[in-house]
This record gives C-alpha cells, structure tokens and sequence, in this order.
C-alpha cells in the first residue's frame, strides 16, 4: 500500500501546481508562414490578484522596443481602458530588451482577425515608465477573465527581418502564477494550469501503482 504520508504529500504537491497556475497564461505566438511572419493569440488570464492601475494609450499594430523591456499590442480596433500591472517581485528579465525577443519596433502588422484591443505593458504615471503587464477594454473582460483574439501579419517579413529572436519568453506573476508568453519559431510555451494538474496528478498515479507492485510482490 502507499503510504499516507507520501500520497498526502503528492496531493498537496498537486493542489499547490494547480493553485499557482489557475490564474492561467496568455501566449503570442510568432511563426514564419511563406513570406510573412504571422502571429496568432490564444489562452486565458485571471487578472484577480494583478495589480489594477490606471489606463494608457498604444498607437499602433506590432511590437515595440520601448525603454528597458519588448513589448507588444494593438489598439486600432478599440480604446485600452483598463489595465494591469504584475504584483512586486516578479521578474521582467525575459522581456529585458538585451536579452529579450526583439531588437526593433516594427507596428507594421495588418490584424488578420479580432477584436478586442490589449498591449503587453503598464504605464507609471509618475516615472513615466513602462512595465510589463496588461492593457485590455474593460468590454472585454468576462468576470475577471480576458481572452486574446487578435491575429496579425508582417508581410514580406521574416524573424530576422524583424530582428526576432527565435525562443520563448515568459514573464510569470510572483503571486498569482498568471504568465504571458511570447513564442518565436519553434519554443514550446511553459505548460498551462491544466497541463500541471495532469501532471501531478499522473504523479501521483505512477507512485501508486509502484506501490502495489512491489506490495504485491512481498
């Protein structure tokens, strides 16, 4: 038999994944399609726990180097009214422009579908500096939720073109576990909230069954 103490750790191991992750993960996914470089969105954020702070415009379709970090978003089709910043602590380092996805500013892409308006950055009003964070319409939110549908093309672009590093870059709330994501060419996103309970909970199946093999064989 598994021992009690070892399947109660496993389970909490499970529920403290699951609880990190629950707040979900945004993913921008940049891939070369023909001649053009295309990017898609997908995913869910939980914005409960982020940190509410005041609205800020984007000009534009595309991504931007802009002061220390890369950021990305599309306000053409609707106002950002709404926006939030990530809780103190949480690392920017995957953004940071030295070491981050992208060497330019290029708002030169054509929104193939969508509608709903966002930016990847959050304004201090008094520095007048940006941090990476989330820019949406509050229209769009449903509950405290908010799913991308924006689609975009460069056309007659590449990554280097684009001056895009090829990789995955993510940048994760210290508190809530909320993620957004940037993935260039061929990186594999960090695993969502679902994908790590199925994780652990495939875990803890693994060690019980060990368990009743071995105590089968006493």
């Amino acid at each position: 038999m598994i021992r009690r103490s070892s399947f109660i750790a496993l389970v909490g191991l499970c529920a403290w994944f699951g609880s990190a992750m629950s707040h979900g993960q945004l993913i921008f996914n940049f891939q070369e399609v023909g001649n053009d470089v295309v990017m898609t969105s997908s995913g869910t954020i939980n914005t409960a726990g982020l940190v509410s702070v005041g609205p800020f415009g984007w000009v534009g379709v595309g991504i931007e180097e802009n002061g220390e970090y890369d950021v990305l978003g599309s306000s053409d089709i609707g106002l950002i009214n709404l926006s939030f910043a990530f809780n103190p602590g949480t690392s920017y380092a995957a953004w940071a422009t030295a070491l981050g996805p992208w060497d330019t500013t290029d708002l030169g892409a054509t929104i193939l579908a969508g509608s709903r308006p966002f930016a990847t950055y959050v304004l201090d009003n008094s520095t007048n500096e940006i941090f990476p964070g989330l820019g949406i319409n509050s229209a769009d939110m449903s509950g405290t939720s908010w799913t991308p549908d924006q689609s975009w093309q460069f056309s007659n672009q590449t990554f280097q073109s684009l001056q895009m590093r090829q990789g995955t870059y993510t940048v994760t709330d210290v508190v809530t576990g909320a993620s957004i994501t940037y993935l260039i060419g061929s990186g594999i996103p960090e695993p969502t909230g679902g994908l790590v309970i199925a994780m652990a909970a495939a875990m803890i199946g693994a060690v019980v069954r060990r368990r009743q093999a071995v105590a089968s064989i006493r």
